[in-house]
């Protein structure tokens, strides 16, 4: 699955890429920055609940976005810098 998701992981400023199935389970997991900075999947999937019935949502925060997105596999979550380039995501 990694190879689907390379040029995104690639993108400048992308952080990592996560897709879950519609029942919530984590499908796919890869950060490009090291373990400890990101978040264990339980507080992923509570940000997923939390914009349930949104098409897509791009949340800003101060050092940095996430951008989520319903697709017809489940949901797909992209942590980003704060410069990524939204039209590449």
């Amino acid at each position: 699955m990694r190879g689907v998701f390379a040029d995104l992981l690639a993108v400048d400023g992308v952080k990592g890429v996560l897709l879950f199935s519609p029942a919530g389970k984590l499908i796919f997991e890869e950060f490009t920055i090291k373990a400890a900075a990101h978040p264990p999947v339980q507080d992923w999937r509570s940000l997923m609940e939390a914009v349930a019935g949104l098409r897509e949502a791009d949340l800003l925060f101060e050092k940095g976005r996430i951008y989520i997105r319903n697709v017809g596999e489940g949901t797909l979550m992209v942590a980003t810098g704060l410069i990524a380039p939204s039209a590449m995501i």
